[in-house]
This record gives C-alpha cells, sequence and structure tokens, in this order.
C-alpha cells in the first residue's frame, strides 16, 4: 500500500490565522493520511498536536532586494505607481523543499501539498497515472516589458515523491535567484515540476472549487500613502516605451486623489527647497525634487542587505504643516511613478 501524506504550509502570525490553521488540520483528519505541518513561525501546541511531524524552521529566508523583489502597482488615471517589496517567494519554495525531502525521508511515496488555509481537496485517481497534479495559475504577465510563462498556483500540488526528489534538492537561494528572473515565485516552480507525465488542471476548471480564507490586502497605497485628503508617493520618474522601461532619473513626488488644498513644504537640512498651495481643483500634481534619482541615497538614503541606511542629508516632506514621517519617505529608494505607460 502506498504512504501517502499532507504537506501544510504554514506562517500564522495572527489569532484568525492561528485558529484557521487548526481548522484545516482538523478537516484533514476525515482523509486518513498523516500531516506533516512546516511553518516558518512558532507554532502553538494545540495546533502540532493535530499533526504528526510539526517542522518550525526560524530561518523564513527573504531575498536580498537586490537579488530579487516582488512589485506592487497600482494605476491612477494615466499614471502607475510601483513600490518593491521583499519577495517573500524563496521562503515559501524553501518550505516546499525541506517539507518534501522530508517527507521523502521518513519513507513516503505521494505528498499533497497545500496552504493552512485552503479548502482541501485530494486527487488519488489522478496519481494512479499522473506523477504530479498542477493547478494552472494562468498564464502570468511577468511585468508590462515581459512575455507570458505558465505557472503553478502554489495554494495546492500533488506529487509523487520519488519523480522529483532530484529536482527538489536542486532548490538553493542561488538556483531561485538566476532562474526566477522577471518572473513570479509560481513560474519557478511550474518549471521544476512540470513533465511529461504531470496533469495540468486549466484554472477555468478549478478556480472557483479552491478557496483560501485569508485575502491578502495588497493595496500599498492604503497601508503607506493615504493621508486625510489627498495620497502621495515619492519615486523615480519612469516611462515605459515598446516594452522597453526607461529611467529619468528624475526625482519625483506626485500628490493625488486631492479633496482638499494642500500646502507642500519640502526642505534639506531645514532649508525649504520648494513651498507651494495646491488647490483641491487639481486631483493629482506632480513635483520634481531638486537631484537626480541616482543620487537619492544622499539625500534620503539606501537599502543594502535589506536594511536601510539613512543618508547624512536630512529631507522633510510636511503637507499642511504636518511632517511625512520618516519611515514613510525610506521608502523612496525602492518606488517609482510611472508616467507613460503604452502596455498597461
Amino acid at each position: 500500500m502506498l504512504k501517502e501524506c499532507f504537506l501544510v504550509n504554514a506562517y500564522c502570525d495572527t489569532n484568525e490565522k492561528k485558529e484557521v490553521l487548526q481548522n484545516t488540520l482538523k478537516d484533514l483528519k476525515k482523509y486518513n493520511k498523516d500531516i506533516i505541518l512546516f511553518s516558518h513561525y512558532p507554532v502553538e501546541e494545540d495546533s502540532t498536536q493535530l499533526t504528526d511531524y510539526t517542522l518550525f524552521d526560524y530561518s523564513n529566508p527573504i531575498m536580498d532586494l537586490k537579488h530579487s523583489a516582488t512589485i506592487h502597482w497600482k494605476k491612477y488615471k494615466y499614471y502607475k505607481l510601483n513600490t518593491l517589496y521583499l519577495d517573500y517567494g524563496y521562503a515559501a519554495v524553501q518550505q516546499w523543499k525541506r517539507g518534501l525531502i522530508y517527507a521523502y525521508d521518513l519513507g513516503y511515496d505521494n505528498a499533497y501539498v497545500l496552504n493552512y488555509d485552503l479548502v482541501v481537496k485530494t486527487s488519488e485517481n489522478h496519481l494512479k497515472k499522473y506523477d504530479n497534479v498542477i493547478l494552472d495559475y494562468g498564464l502570468v504577465k511577468m511585468n508590462d516589458g515581459g512575455k507570458y510563462e505558465p505557472a503553478l498556483h502554489m495554494s495546492w500540488c500533488a506529487l509523487k515523491l520519488n519523480s522529483y526528489i532530484d529536482k527538489l534538492k536542486e532548490i538553493s537561494y542561488k538556483d531561485y535567484y538566476y532562474n526566477s528572473g522577471f518572473g513570479v515565485t509560481e513560474n519557478y516552480m511550474y518549471e521544476k515540476l512540470h513533465s511529461d507525465n504531470s496533469i495540468v488542471i486549466p484554472f477555468n476548471e478549478w478556480e472557483k472549487d479552491v478557496i483560501t480564507s485569508i485575502k491578502m490586502d495588497t493595496d500599498f497605497t492604503k497601508h503607506y500613502y493615504t493621508r486625510e485628503g489627498y495620497k502621495w508617493i515619492i519615486g523615480e520618474e519612469k516611462i515605459w516605451v515598446k516594452n522597453k522601461e526607461i529611467g529619468t532619473n528624475k526625482c519625483l513626488l506626485f500628490l493625488y486623489d486631492i479633496e482638499k488644498d494642500l500646502k507642500v513644504k519640502i526642505s534639506i537640512d531645514d532649508k525649504v527647497i520648494h513651498q507651494s498651495t495646491l488647490p483641491s481643483t487639481l486631483e493629482y500634481h506632480l513635483i520634481y525634487l531638486p537631484f537626480e534619482f541616482s543620487k537619492v541615497k544622499e539625500y534620503i538614503g539606501e537599502y543594502k542587505n535589506n536594511k536601510f541606511y539613512d543618508s547624512i542629508k536630512n529631507l522633510k516632506l510636511s503637507i499642511n504643516n504636518l511632517e511625512i514621517p520618516k519611515e514613510l519617505i525610506r521608502l523612496t529608494p525602492i518606488s517609482a511613478i510611472e508616467v507613460a505607460n503604452d502596455n498597461i
């Protein structure tokens, strides 16, 4: 008889997520398969008691921003606002690698990989004929200038461990860095796990049935750039022309969704370099700062090894006599405003 298990991947840092994890583990019991829980966040005893094995990996490896980052973006009228986020994709990939190798070493034949918040389904019949089951993410457009590539939806997957153990052992920080390219984690994992004997379930056949209960809020403008009566962002001015990104090396303050008159004051080392009053009737407004974006580290600071280092100079942005927190100004080196884009 084949030895099978669930590999549940988790990072439950809130009470809501911890409760969802427990409910998922309880629901898995009805399938009479062993449960391996792999977490990058400490797991409470109430959850470990519902598993056969619980692995806690404190490393939670995050890619250095200079090697890899995810782009969160939002459109506004003719503009596109971008801010880089740390790439947590490799941390998820490492969960798959270490968890599945652990299952293989324990003698399991088949594994069902799922997120902690997934409504659970199995595919025993598929694995009798195929080496693995992949949920097609749909064709992922890697960036505005990129091409479309297939991707594996990482909320659920089923595979025969012996068929993929060598590919799993290839996964490393260096391999992820060189082979994820301009794509996303789901592209990388598709390339690792897709084979001639895979069955790929089209997106439109599973999208209504595979449900995750925790929804990620990726509206970065709401979390960082929304103030009373207006929104704002500082970054490099960029344009896209014929699928090519061009940075103008201009540092730009973009004010938008203006609902009330704004008094803008920008200073460096307490010397005012810009002062203006913007009426609410403008709706949005662009202000170019008097230094090149390549020199932003001299005026604001820079990121090195995922840590921020302040500049010697002190740039302040005040709007209606309220200073924008320095912690938010620090996002400038990893942000951009696309003022022209022929491919969105």
